[in-house]
């Protein structure tokens, strides 16, 4: 492996070390660079497919609909939800969750315990080549759902 490499103004920096993790959590790796490289090659980030989630939660024969590409956080899957599984959760969860689909799709997660209330903002996802408008819930503990 090269393990010389220069940042933006020419100055040289040597890699000695490489700290990692499996992606989605897990305990903090250290190797050589030499290792990291014949261990290692670069990866794209899987495409997305619909699949179902669910939560603890919810009750268990409850199953949105949600985009997601194989990857996890600290273990749990990473959906992405349209707008027509952000609907369904906010009507299973009106507490908690409010939609508003005909004003650009503000999405609004009511903290019941604190009172606050945090807006998600849409991000956009490419599902076979076409943009696909999606928002995330960070922090929730999902499942893929049979």
């Amino acid at each position: 492996m090269n393990n010389l490499f220069k940042d933006k103004d020419g100055n040289l920096v040597q890699i000695h070390s490489v700290q990692f993790a499996a992606q989605g959590g897990g305990p903090l790796l250290t190797v050589s660079g030499d290792q990291f490289a014949e261990t290692f090659e670069p990866a794209e980030w899987p495409g997305y497919r619909l699949v179902n989630v669910s939560g603890d939660w919810l009750d268990d024969d409850v199953k949105i609909p949600a985009y997601w590409n194989g990857t996890y956080w600290n273990g749990w899957v990473t959906p992405m939800f349209t707008g027509a599984g952000i609907a369904l959760l906010a009507a299973l969860m009106p507490e908690t969750v409010s939609f508003d689909g005909a004003e650009g799709g503000v999405l609004a997660v009511h903290d019941l315990d604190s009172g606050d209330v945090t807006v998600i903002e849409p991000s956009e996802i490419e599902v076979d080549g076409k943009p696909v408008k999606v928002w995330s819930f960070d922090g929730w503990c999902w499942d893929l759902a049979e």
